[in-house]
């Protein structure tokens, strides 16, 4: 059979039913299916030669105009709106935009390219991708003074776009800018094609007034832009495709049936044929493989026509998932037939009719709940009862009963603020050596298995009017590691920052790095050194990663990548594939940052950094084609995706094991259609990846987003604690279980341990990260009873090791695995780290362009004064507003917070409190802000506007990182710093101060029985007789007065009238309100 002739002919309609025309159709290019979509709105797909339904869905309100098939499903578009469904009929987006008014075509932008190029009877172009669902860019063709319209468009060499008018116009593929335009035709454009270095076109032409088909189609050359022998077609070309495979075929259809076959190279060798159809054709297409033609018609028919019997429409196509198909067995009820003849149905989830606790809930109003009296007492007439109303109601009045709502988790009970049990402890309600209760001693009377248990809550800190150090953050972690604070923007980091510093590879080689000659102004290493630092001294103090998340929040690679998330979207995403993208950038970024050349200590000249040594495979990434060509690609990998073999569809089928899958991610053997260099075509390329190492740290990314995944990890001891690597035959090979113990004298065999997860805890459309952590202690382990800990932000607890490992309920889902290698320890000392560099405490490292040496009023440290525990520094800071305080008001009349304001460190000043500069400032820096700065709190900071931009600011300006690591060497080097609210500024500067080394004045003249705390101001007026802070404040006049106000502590304290002094102090300042009197007015003395 070498004629084309009709095969299958196939109606969207049923017998009887309003025939609805069909408006466009097209070939799937990676399934046997043909698409059709009709004038109502519906699309409908058909299998293979015999044209079987195997889809129809409503996908529009109006007629569709195009369809292209993708892998991902069938991109259909309307005149106002483009929707991606997959194969079985369920759609993934709908997109639809002001500036979509009249669409009528699409065409894909590049075979390797997820964007479609969308146009119409409109000026306007959009570009569309298709992965996201999102218009990314909106295009003119023409410029802004010859606007036009596109009715037909084609990919190839170039973008082949037709307008209205009868212009064609060649787009370059790249920036989507006008290259050419060509003079086609007088009228509209009816249809084209590009194939090689030819295009071909048909459309209208004016005759007599009216528009009537033109009776050639036009050819054109790409390479000369100039037009070729048309095609004669007397009929009327209303549609012209090109053979896929044959470069000089094409076909050539009329709207009444005729079509001819023709060789563009001789057309005189010319095929006529004739399909009938009782209407008039309105789309053709030609499959991907040029063995089948469909042709549809206004009466809703669809006639497919080939050279073969049996013909593929893709040359690669995949298997289709067909609806299971279930048999009934032939059972005859009786009287006396006993039920358990009938079967149950084999299930590995829980039954429909297993309904949770959180989906069941009464409907309609609770009715009135009547007083047993009034019962008692009531008399019936008829059916009626009557009774004397004995409430407190008025005529016409009734209670409104209401239920109480259970949203499925329990409720968290927040702990008192520290300023109530201040309170309580002075009158007498709480006594001061009571034991404190803490989150984890709280009852957890939960047995409803769907209801999450209270610790994976989203926490909440509440605020009260001395702000967030009032909240107690130490009733939620009773161990000695530090959880985080949520208050600040792209805090779902903080389930993987905890993560991070447990693995030893990444805390030693971050906290070195923030100590040495680094001097990249934002570098994430840095940062999360300081972090890590933090953490470390806390000793299960909270902490925040405020620094760190703004340095994030302002990398470009980190916004590109959709990683930066505002708070209005954190309650409308899953953060499962955030962070697991999250943990591939920050390992990679922070691997680069370490490689830094701008640091003195630079590490040796191989290219490969500490991290990589320790985190990373070194790979080897084959790629090759069937024509014989192949390349070799070498890279380093930090971050194993997991990937899952496909379920079957059949009753009985076992889930591949952990081990197995991972060998296979690791390998991660795959075929992707791509260009081959070599033969010139796109073909299915296969990538083999070899790694020649195992890593200290294996980090995988879970992948877990559908049913079907989630199905392995619910599967009760899935999930391993100690897996195995090894190399085989040029592969991995990975072992779990008993297969371990049947290596263990494999001399290649490597050995890992579960060290920490990240799990997703979702919940009615609310999600949110927490960290599984396993702690090699033994102490710890004695004293917990268990080495797993939860980290749920600021929350810390211990865990058993089931609850870890259990994800049978499906609010619970992994995101992030890190195994740990037996024995690492030794790979990390053949590490060679940065080394501890000073030397920006001996610099001036001002960036001001104008700096008036008049205002500089420190001395920089030099090299021979003695830094150590016994050096004493008085320390102040001034902050700036970033963003105001948002306040609530309650019906009463009370006002809460929302949010309190966000300060940022704008000036901090360091004088020496010993020695022979003492008193001297050696520190006096000003930070460098570039964002937007709300109140500059001038009244008590002394920040004006311009002393913080470098280009107009008398001062000595630094970034905040220098500043930052001045004050972080300090600590390190044992310093104590004295000063008054120092607890409030180190939390603003974000840096943890062991209490050993703070001296805080506002501690130290405190009475706690009369709970107030004496200011700086009224303390140096009545001790020193100095009246400061009179215009503004100064950070070195408030750092020296700390000084004087701990030497007079001291003396106080020698001569043993301290606690005389003290009340003396308060005594007056009752009296005087706690604030100095004018300048002027004679102090009181006793």
């Amino acid at each position: 059979m070498t004629e084309w002739t009709q095969i299958a002919y196939s109606s969207i309609h049923q017998h009887g039913s309003k025939i609805i025309p069909i408006t466009t159709s097209c070939f799937d290019e990676y399934y046997e299916l043909v698409w059709v979509g009709n004038e109502k709105g519906h699309l409908t797909s058909y299998f293979g030669p015999e044209l079987c339904r195997y889809t129809s869905a409503k996908a529009h309100n109006t007629p569709i105009c195009s369809l292209i098939s993708h892998e991902r499903g069938i991109v259909s578009l309307s005149s106002q709106n483009i929707r991606l469904m997959n194969r079985r009929g369920l759609f993934r987006w709908s997109l639809s935009d002001l500036d979509m008014i009249d669409l009528q075509c699409m065409t894909v932008v590049s075979r390797t390219s997820s964007d479609i190029l969308v146009g119409g009877l409109q000026t306007l172009m959009l570009l569309v991708n298709i992965e996201r669902g999102t218009v990314i860019n909106k295009l003119v063709i023409g410029g802004t003074n010859r606007k036009k319209d596109t009715v037909v468009m084609q990919c190839g060499r170039y973008i082949c776009c037709g307008s209205s008018t009868g212009e064609l116009s060649l787009l370059d593929p790249s920036s989507y800018k006008e290259l050419h335009s060509i003079e086609a035709h007088s009228g509209s454009f009816s249809d084209l094609d590009i194939r090689g270095n030819l295009i071909l076109t048909c459309g209208f032409s004016q005759r007599n007034e009216h528009y009537l088909l033109d009776p050639l189609v036009k050819v054109f050359d790409i390479r000369t832009l100039r037009p070729l022998v048309p095609v004669p077609f007397p009929a009327g070309p209303a549609y012209v495709k090109m053979h896929p495979k044959m470069s000089t075929t094409a076909f050539v259809v009329s709207q009444n049936g005729l079509f001819h076959i023709v060789d563009m190279g001789n057309t005189t060798d010319v095929q006529l044929r004739h399909a009938s159809t009782n209407t008039y054709f309105t789309s053709f297409c030609v499959s991907q493989s040029g063995d089948a033609l469909a042709l549809s018609d206004a009466d809703g028919a669809v006639q497919l026509w080939s050279q073969k019997l049996t013909p593929c429409f893709s040359e690669f196509s995949g298997s289709l998932e067909w609806p299971n198909t279930s048999h009934v067995p032939n059972i005859r009820i009786h009287t006396d037939t006993p039920l358990n003849v009938i079967g149950m149905p084999y299930y590995r989830e829980e039954l429909l009719s297993s309904w949770p606790s959180h989906l069941v809930y009464d409907v309609g109003k609770v009715p009135h709940i009547l007083d047993q009296d009034a019962i008692s007492n009531m008399k019936m007439m008829d059916f009626v009862g009557y009774s004397i109303y004995s409430g407190n109601m008025k005529r016409n009045q009734a209670r409104y009963y209401t239920r109480d709502k259970d949203d499925g988790i329990q409720k968290l009970i927040a702990p008192k603020f520290h300023s109530e049990k201040a309170k309580e402890l002075v009158s007498g309600d709480m006594k001061k050596d009571s034991v404190p209760l803490y989150f984890e001693d709280e009852d957890n009377d939960s047995t409803e298995p769907f209801i999450i248990p209270k610790f994976y809550k989203l926490l909440e800190i509440k605020y009260s009017k001395f702000g967030v150090e009032d909240f107690d953050f130490g009733y939620y972690n009773n161990t000695p590691f530090s959880g985080l604070e949520i208050h600040i923007e792209n805090s779902y980091c903080n389930s993987l920052i905890q993560l991070y510093y447990f693995i030893p590879s990444i805390r030693e080689l971050a906290v070195a790095h923030s100590v040495s000659s680094c001097a990249q102004e934002k570098c994430l290493l840095c940062e999360i050194g300081f972090l890590f630092k933090m953490l470390s001294d806390a000793n299960g103090q909270n902490c925040q990663a405020t620094n760190f998340l703004r340095v994030l929040s302002a990398s470009s690679q980190a916004i590109s990548l959709g990683l930066i998330i505002n708070e209005s979207m954190e309650k409308k995403i899953s953060f499962s594939s955030i962070i697991q993208a999250l943990n591939r950038f920050l390992l990679e970024k922070l691997s680069d940052e370490s490689l830094n050349t701008h640091s003195l200590n630079n590490y040796p000249s191989t290219n490969i950094s500490p991290l990589a040594e320790t985190n990373g495979f070194f790979s080897k990434t084959i790629t090759f084609c069937g024509c014989g060509a192949n390349s070799v690609r070498d890279s380093i990998i930090f971050v194993i995706d997991f990937i899952y073999p496909k379920i079957a569809s059949g009753k009985k089928f076992s889930l591949a094991s952990f081990s197995l899958i991972l060998g296979a991610s690791i390998n991660r053997e795959v075929q992707n259609r791509a260009w081959c260099s070599n033969c010139h075509q796109f073909r299915f390329l296969t990538t083999q990846r070899t790694v020649s190492n195992f890593p200290c740290y294996l980090n995988i990314n879970a992948m877990a987003y559908t049913q079907d995944h989630w199905k392995y990890w619910s599967s009760k001891g899935w999930l391993p604690t100690k897996i195995g690597l090894n190399h085989h035959l040029g592969k991995v090979v990975c072992f779990q279980g008993k297969d371990i113990d049947k290596k263990v004298n494999n001399e290649g065999l490597t050995i890992y341990n579960l060290k920490g997860l990240v799990v997703e805890i979702s919940f009615k459309n609310e999600s949110h990260l927490v960290s599984f952590i396993h702690v090699t202690d033994k102490d710890i382990e004695l004293k917990y009873k268990t080495s797993w800990f939860l980290f749920n932000d600021f929350l810390v607890m211990s865990v058993p090791e089931d609850h870890v490992l259990n994800f049978s309920k499906a609010w619970k889902v992994p995101a992030i695995l890190i195994y740990e290698k037996v024995n690492y320890s030794d790979d990390l000392k053949k590490i060679n780290f940065p080394s501890f560099d000073m030397s920006v405490l001996y610099k001036d490292c001002s960036i001001s362009l104008k700096r008036d040496m008049q205002f500089v009023r420190h001395q920089i440290f030099t090299e021979i004064e003695k830094l150590d525990h016994n050096t004493v520094i008085g320390l102040d800071a001034e902050f700036v507003s970033m963003q105001k305080e948002e306040i609530n008001v309650r019906s009463d009349g009370t006002r809460f917070i929302v949010r309190p304001s966000k300060l940022l460190l704008a000036r901090v000043s360091a004088v020496r409190g010993n020695g022979e500069l003492e008193n001297v400032p050696f520190i006096d820096d000003y930070i460098a802000i570039n964002e937007p700065i709300v109140d500059y709190l001038t009244e008590f900071s002394g920040i004006k506007q311009g002393d913080l931009d470098p280009i107009t600011s008398k001062y000595t300006l630094v970034p905040l990182k220098i500043a930052y690591k001045k004050l972080r060497l300090l600590v390190t080097l044992g310093c104590k710093f004295v000063g008054h609210g120092l607890q409030k500024d180190f939390r603003i500067i974000n840096i943890h101060v062991p209490k050993n080394q703070v001296i805080d004045t506002v501690n130290l003249f405190y009475l706690e029985n009369r709970q107030r705390k004496l200011s700086l101001r009224f303390l140096a007026w009545y001790l020193l007789q100095d009246y400061i802070q009179q215009d503004s404040h100064d950070s070195i006049e408030d750092a020296r007065t700390a000084l004087l106000l701990y030497k007079k502590y001291k003396e106080f304290k020698e001569q043993g009238i301290f606690e005389e002094k003290l009340k003396e102090i308060y005594d007056l300042g009752k009296k005087y309100g706690y604030k100095p009197p004018v300048v002027g007015e004679e102090k009181h003395t006793n």
